[in-house]
């Protein structure tokens, strides 16, 4: 599973949000003018990188009442916009575990949430001019009203966090400037601030800190005394210990000082905690968790524990909340390595560490004492005094046991695995940073916050998938090598495959990983076929995986498989992505590609072998479900079918399908270039390609299949290429390409003629005939017409041959003789009962709109009414056919005299139309303002 690679910044999509809209690409402003659009954008943009689900993005663009076809025109509306994007140079639109996501995009919001993050690490470290600078630039940024043209719930909850913060931002900004020594400008941000908000207790402290600093230690008195009888009116509070500290500092005429901390233990007081994390950033919500639980005044023997992958931060986090805690526990604060996962180190045992903590009191046992009695007399020593234990890095529960104190002290643990058995106030789980959060820990760690620096962080911060370990490898590189920019290690870090980016040295992400590994292989039954699977799902190329290609992959059965992942995710090595689906962090897929290199040669060429004939006789038998009523379906080359998913019914089959196209795209991708295997490649194509186009699937992704097939064919020609000829000869005529559609139609009915299948020329005669049709060439038209229903009827296909009819009745009515066309649409009534669901809807529609060329506006309503309700219990539905359908009853309604009806059912079908693409707003707008549904749009194809 390869990661990315990493996009130019030429390509890098940049979204204001935060001052009137605009959006660029590479620099280049970008119009979009559409609502809808603009909305889709903005969501996405929000959350880059993570993926935001279909659901929240039709809630985000119907407030709570989609329509019926909502799901389908979210598709629509997002390949609609994948293609605008990509006109202009922009790669990043993906669809990705039930919804889509952005690479390589950033917005004003992202920059705004970083430098906020950036002053507040500032300001705690005592960098108080560059906290107030980079204030300065985040407000900056906040120019207008957020979100303009944005009315949906989302944007307005948005908008109220982000004032939040600017106003939390604009009081830092006070404070910094104070402390800074800036007191007139700090004067004035503070008056600014409490005209709008009296009760603002930093805009008070900066006010006094500023007065006093200006010699005007009067004055800074009376603004804590008026504040403190406001906010005695208003809430009935006292101010902050910290306020009252300053103003008595005021009276005193002498700087604060932090109140001494009393202790309940005599002679020495341990506290052996490490230094704080010098760029702890993020990670705000679990900090402000652990400190509550750990400083509750009601509570006794807290137990917390945090578990994550090695090198998420849990110690970082542990540390950092332990500091803040430490005042809570005069008695003393213990810290234990307990080694638990250090690579090439034993992990301590109980009672060496028991020794250690009583010592700690000048406490001793005689060396033969067992670590029962050990662990007593260090409970009995806890028991009255209030004392923080950390134990970081345990390994598992029976190590950490013993070390649990008395019910008057607390303890924070680290491991990897979750302590299943210790029953814990918080048993959290550790999880990887969000994009903010790690571009705001490389700017500070590298200390660089140059607006063109930022865009390779980002590049960066995504390579490294949010772990911090990663990251702050990454940042130490940096900094020790300050002649190389940081685009073109971004650039470097993107296109490599190694996780040898992510050792330095000191911290080695190999050994953490490799030290996991060994555990598992050691502690499992079964840990040696555990590792295997784990190297082996290193091949797979998707971004995940179903539990049957990684079992077919392994050749063990699907419950073997997903016990064996269950054991990897215990260690963090795996996540679950959906219902029978896991997938690896970015940076574990790198060292696991690495890792699987230790396979044998042979060994890895089987495991791709078997995941190639999966999706090969997966999408085969995803074929034959879907041709099932049309007849049997046409297999080529090698059948694989025995090696894969079964599908009881078509539905099952468009299921996994849809479940399984980005896996599907990805395969693709692997066997025709990295994998070496152009024949699979293209077959996979053929299988895929068809049913693929009959639902509708995303553009994009349809024409890299095709693409992909076609590249393959011409590098590895097979005696069935023809599939994939027609297959991209079909895919260029729906695209606006006719003549290199007739092109490739040529090439492959020669090569079918060659192979001797008389059955493809429905295929060549299906895709020749919508050519001919949109280049008006009408004598083509109806030869292909006529052997469509000729060949049908010899096959005995009645959807071939139902299909027939209708292009023969389609073009009649092309050629104005509406008794010809009619007739011809009767007959492709006969086969109403026997073809699929959509191909019945194309015989009523066509049937439909000749009954009202005809004059018969009752009877087409009549049609148009079952065309929309086989639509709307159709399990692949057409927003396509939905419009054409909608509009038929606007025609049938208007020539009824019922025009009230006709209009908002044309005004219905023109929305949905400019929805799915089939007119744009200006040709929608030129429709709507008729006076009359007619002229009929030739945008619907039925003449």
């Amino acid at each position: 599973m390869p990661p990315s690679p990493t996009p130019s910044d030429t390509t890098r999509l940049s979204l204001s949000l935060l001052s009137p809209w605009n959006l660029s690409i590479g620099g280049e402003p970008i119009r979009v003018s559409s609502g809808q659009s603009r909305t889709l954008l903005a969501l996405l943009a929000l959350n880059a990188p993570r993926p935001v689900t279909s659901a929240a993005i039709i809630d985000a663009l119907w407030e709570g009442d989609p329509p019926r076809l909502a799901q389908r025109l979210t598709q629509n509306l997002v390949s609609r916009l994948k293609v605008r994007l990509r006109r202009v140079g922009f790669d990043g639109l993906e669809s990705c575990d039930g919804g889509y996501r952005l690479r390589n995009a950033t917005t004003d919001v992202e920059r705004f949430e970083t430098l906020i993050t950036v002053a507040v690490n500032a300001h705690r470290g005592g960098e108080h001019r560059r906290a107030a600078t980079a204030c300065k630039e985040a407000l900056a940024l906040c120019s207008g009203s957020p979100f303009p043209q944005m009315e949906s719930d989302v944007f307005r909850l948005e908008a109220t966090r982000l004032a939040n913060m600017a106003a939390e931002a604009r009081a830092l900004l006070a404070v910094a400037l104070a402390e800074a020594g800036d007191s007139a400008e700090a004067l004035r941000e503070a008056e600014t601030i409490l005209a709008a908000d009296p009760m603002n207790q930093d805009a008070v402290k900066a006010a006094m800190t500023a007065l006093r600093a200006q010699g005007n230690t009067h004055r800074a008195v009376q603004a804590y005394a008026d504040f403190q009888a406001r906010l005695a009116e208003e809430t009935g509070l006292d101010p902050s210990g910290e306020l009252k500290d300053l103003h008595t500092s005021l009276l005193r005429d002498e700087a604060p000082k932090p109140r001494p901390q009393a202790s309940v233990t005599k002679g020495n007081v341990p506290r052996q905690l490490p230094p704080p994390p010098v760029h702890f950033t993020g990670r705000r919500r679990q900090a402000a968790h652990l400190t509550d639980l750990l400083t509750d005044p009601r509570a006794t023997g807290v137990v917390c524990a945090v578990n994550g992958i090695g090198g998420v931060g849990k110690s970082a986090l542990a540390v950092h909340v332990a500091h803040k805690v430490a005042d809570w526990f005069p008695d003393g604060v213990l810290y234990a390595d307990l080694h638990g996962a250090t690579p090439g180190t034993e992990p301590l045992s109980p009672e060496e560490v028991l020794r250690r903590f009583l010592r700690s009191y000048d406490s001793d046992i005689p060396l033969n004492a067992s670590v029962d009695e050990v662990a007593a007399r260090f409970r009995a020593l806890t028991s009255e005094r209030r004392i923080l234990v950390v134990l970081d890095d345990a390994r598992d529960d029976t190590q950490v046991v013993p070390l649990l104190p008395g019910r008057s002290s607390a303890v924070l643990i680290t491991s990897r695995r979750p302590m299943a058995t210790i029953d814990a106030a918080s048993n959290m789980h550790l999880d990887l940073l969000g994009g903010n959060d790690s571009v705001a820990l490389l700017v500070s760690s590298t200390e660089s916050d140059r607006e063109d620096d930022r865009g390779s962080l980002a590049s960066i911060a995504r390579e490294c998938g949010g772990l911090p370990l990663a990251l702050c490898v990454m940042a130490a590189r940096l900094r020790l090598d300050p002649g190389r920019s940081a685009r073109n290690f971004a650039s470097e870090l993107g296109n490599s495959d190694t996780a040898e980016y992510f050792d330095d040295g000191r911290r080695r992400l190999s050994s953490i990983l490799d030290t996991s590994l060994a555990d598992v292989s050691q502690r499992h039954r079964d840990g040696d076929e555990t590792v295997r699977l784990f190297r082996l799902a290193a091949l797979h190329p998707g971004n995940d995986a179903s539990i049957d290609a990684l079992a077919a992959m392994s050749e063990r059965s699907e419950t073997e498989t997903e016990s064996r992942l269950s054991v990897l995710a215990g260690y963090r090595l795996v996540e679950r992505s959906g219902l029978g689906r896991w997938r690896m962090h970015d940076v574990i897929r790198r060292f696991a590609l690495t890792s699987s290199e230790i396979l044998p040669a042979e060994g890895r060429r089987a495991a791709v072998d078997r995941m190639a004939r999966f999706y090969i006789g997966t999408s085969n038998n995803a074929a034959k479900a879907h041709d099932a009523s049309q007849g049997s379906a046409s297999i080529i080359g090698p059948d694989y079918s025995d090696q894969a998913v079964a599908f009881s019914s078509a539905e099952e089959a468009y299921e996994w399908l849809e479940r399984e196209l980005e896996a599907i795209e990805s395969v693709l991708r692997f066997l025709a270039d990295r994998g070496g295997r152009p024949s699979d490649a293209a077959l996979l194509c053929t299988q895929t390609y068809p049913t693929y186009s009959f639902l509708a699937t995303r553009p994009l992704q349809l024409k890299t299949i095709v693409d992909i097939g076609l590249n393959s064919v011409r590098r590895s020609p097979q005696p069935w290429d023809y599939f994939v000829y027609s297959s991209a000869a079909n895919w260029r005529a729906n695209t606006g390409s006719p003549t290199e559609a007739l092109k490739l139609l040529s090439t492959a009915s020669e090569r079918a003629e060659a192979a001797g299948n008389e059955n493809f020329v429905i295929t060549a005669s299906l895709t020749r005939y919508a050519i001919s049709m949109t280049e008006d060439d009408r004598s083509q038209a109806l030869s292909d017409a006529e052997t469509v229903r000729r060949v049908g009827s010899e096959l005995n296909r009645p959807t071939v041959e139902a299909w027939g009819w209708i292009m023969l009745s389609r073009l009649g009515a092309r050629n104005r003789d509406t008794e010809n066309a009619l007739a011809r649409s009767e007959k492709a009534m006969e086969f109403l009962t026997r073809v699929d669901s959509l191909t019945k809807v194309n015989v009523l529609s066509n049937r439909g709109f000749r009954l009202l060329d005809a004059g018969r506006p009752a009877e087409a309503h009549g049609r148009f009414d079952e065309c929309v309700r086989e639509l709307d219990r159709a399990s692949a539905q057409s927003s396509e056919l939905y419009a054409e359908a909608l509009w038929g009853l606007a025609e049938a309604a208007h020539a009824e005299g019922d025009f009230d009806s006709s209009d908002d059912l044309r005004a219905e079908a023109l929305d949905l139309a400019r929805t799915v693409g089939i007119v744009d707003d200006e040709r929608h707008s030129k429709l709507a303002s008729n006076p009359v549904p007619y002229p009929r749009p030739p945008e619907f194809g039925v003449e």
